[in-house]
């Protein structure tokens, strides 16, 4: 799809590689007045800081992060920001092997309305075997994955920032500009595991 602009809005890229696969996942946040170069870097540090400290520590020691990307999606030409601040730094459970790259488990981000346009969903991958029971997750470990996506929203509390769902088609059409939606709640609708194809070796980026 041709760049679409979403107006204020920037998308942080939390990339790492796992069994010699390139991943990444994405979240977006907005500003009021937009972003300039001092704000994609203040959002890129505290985005930084939080997946490295919250999301990592359940993750497999197979994964392996390696920066955090920030780009204004306002305009096709918008600023980035990189930080190389956790460049190398790999999950914290060594507990037991990883799953295989394809393994996920889904983070369902509500914001309150109903439609396809105002809900968006995070997968994550680079998980310990031990935290499942054959196609379902442990409880534990989805209580934990939830709370630590629920510490973003804490950590924006004091923020310019708001994290948001991007909309950018609607009943099939493609949207003028994208639209957000502030982000109320993350949220894990079901205990099965999810499959990424894309995050097997040799199939996505």
């Amino acid at each position: 799809m041709p760049f679409q602009a979403v107006p204020d809005t920037a998308a942080v890229h939390f990339r790492a590689t796992l069994f010699g696969q390139l991943i990444e996942n994405i979240l977006y946040f907005t500003k009021a007045g937009g972003f300039d170069s001092a704000a994609l870097a203040d959002l890129g540090d505290l985005a930084d800081v939080w997946w490295n400290t919250s999301v990592m520590a359940l993750l497999s020691n197979q994964y392996t992060y390696r920066e955090t990307f920030v780009q204004d999606i306002s305009a096709e030409a918008g600023d980035v920001y990189t930080t190389l601040a956790n460049s190398g730094e790999v999950g914290a459970d060594s507990s037991a092997e990883c799953a295989p790259g394809n393994v996920a488990i889904a983070v369902s981000l509500r914001t309150g309305l109903a439609g396809r346009s105002f809900r968006g969903r995070n997968y994550v991958s680079g998980l310990s075997m031990n935290k499942l029971t054959g196609n379902q997750f442990e409880t534990a470990f989805i209580t934990d994955i939830q709370a630590a996506y629920a510490e973003l929203l804490d950590q924006l509390v004091e923020s310019d920032f708001v994290w948001v769902v991007v909309s950018r088609v609607a009943e099939g059409v493609v949207r003028a500009a994208g639209i957000t939606t502030p982000v109320l709640v993350p949220v894990i609708t079901d205990i099965f595991v999810d499959s990424m194809r894309r995050r097997l070796t040799g199939r996505g980026q």
